[in-house]
């Protein structure tokens, strides 16, 4: 899978789920990626500000 393809199906999950999380992101996407490539892929999503990483408040 090329990285255009990748990055679209990655972008297409998190439109589609506004408050997902990473974790959510590698288990939806597991059976076409693996968990590293995802994460390396949201990271550089982050990057070129296509997507917002928010953090969580802790209790």
């Amino acid at each position: 899978m090329e990285d255009s393809q990748r990055r679209r199906l990655i972008t297409e999950y998190i439109y589609n789920n506004p408050d997902c999380n990473k974790e959510s992101v590698v288990k939806a996407i597991s059976g076409k990626l693996s968990r590293v490539p995802v994460l390396k892929m949201i990271d550089e999503l982050c990057e070129d500000t296509i997507v917002r990483v928010k953090k969580r408040k802790s209790k």
